[in-house]
């Protein structure tokens, strides 16, 4: 006995929403605010790991066999350059993306443009105050800025992290709407 009966199941390539289809996805965010979040993430990265590579690793300027005062480091550099095109753009990239559409299909997809320009913003920030701490007491220098960009960089993940919940956030609210103005700023 036979039974024949109609293939119901959707084909690979139906994106469909019918009955028991898979949900419609939302829209993927803009270039953008995925470029600027990539590149964001990727100066951090690169900048707290250039500071803790010259830091683990740097010559001694007082040795007569590295130069008097010549602070060369071939060797970190080069690991840093390979690193940083090899390894840090394409995953900035890719996380950059993914997290702009996370946060684009939630709750708090309006606040995205402002959300990334307040995060490039805030490193510039940092970035800048580290420069200028050069007249507080710890001074400046590679250590500064290891710990500068790290506690931008703790901020920022925790921020990207609340505002890709699936739940509306109220201080995201404000930014809705105000990325262009806020990129221009």
């Amino acid at each position: 006995m036979a039974f024949s009966r109609a293939d119901t199941r959707p084909t690979p390539g139906d994106l469909s929403a019918g009955p028991g289809g898979p949900p419609p996805t939302a829209p993927p965010a803009g270039l953008g605010p995925a470029l600027v979040l990539g590149v964001a993430l990727a100066v951090a990265a690169f900048a707290c790991l250039m500071a803790l590579g010259l830091v683990v690793k740097h010559p001694d300027p007082n040795n007569p066999s590295t130069g008097y005062g010549i602070q060369q480091n071939q060797s970190v550099k080069t690991a840093l350059y390979l690193l940083g095109f090899g390894v840090l753009l394409p995953v900035a990239a890719v996380a950059g993306r993914r997290l702009a559409d996370a946060i684009a299909a939630g709750p708090n997809g309006g606040a995205l443009g402002g959300l990334s320009a307040v995060i490039a913003a805030t490193l510039a920030a940092a970035i800048v105050v580290v420069k200028l701490s050069t007249h507080l007491p710890w001074g400046d220098g590679l250590a500064v800025v290891l710990v500068g960009v790290a506690l931008w960089a703790v901020a920022a993940v925790a921020v990207l992290a609340r505002a890709a919940r699936p739940r509306p956030w109220a201080p995201l609210r404000a930014l809705a709407g105000r990325g262009e103005l806020l990129g221009v700023a």
